[in-house]
């Protein structure tokens, strides 16, 4: 491995970090909302065909932050369907992040329509948890569920 591939892969490492802690966060509150909401982001911008590769402790500690705070999840969005369609978009999640995970050369075996459709039903998991942040923002209060 170059410099430059050393550079890429810390760096991957290090988003990779960020957002296994962000969902770790997001299960430990308060601020849940947002700290999924954020961790979802950096994982759909970082989850593409040309990323370096991620150490598989990291892929590791994104699964257990994803596990960990599924439950939290759940429990912020109102109303049964929002819940049925957060528990199909969280499998989804983790599936991207999985793809992620995956070597760089694996990553060109994953359809692209397939790969595409986990980063919608990761965005639409994103908005959200954005906009219960906002509206927590707004109100000055936050939803936290110990």
């Amino acid at each position: 491995m170059n410099a430059t591939e050393t550079k890429d892969r810390s760096e991957a490492n290090y988003w990779a970090e960020f957002v296994a802690d962000e969902f770790e966060r997001a299960a430990r509150g308060p601020d849940m909302a947002y700290h999924l909401s954020t961790a979802i982001d950096v994982l759909k911008r970082h989850a593409v065909r040309e990323a370096p590769a991620i150490a598989s402790q990291a892929m590791c500690q994104i699964m257990k932050g994803i596990s960990a705070s599924r439950p939290v999840a759940i429990m912020l969005l109102s109303g049964d369907t929002e819940r049925f369609l957060a528990t199909h978009a969280i499998r989804e999640t983790a599936e991207l992040a999985l793809f992620w995970g995956a070597h760089p050369r694996e990553r060109h075996r994953w359809n692209r329509s397939r790969i595409h459709e986990m980063k919608q039903h990761a965005r639409w998991l994103q908005n959200a948890f954005h906009n219960i942040s906002i509206v927590e923002e707004l109100t000055g209060t936050t939803r936290y569920i110990p």
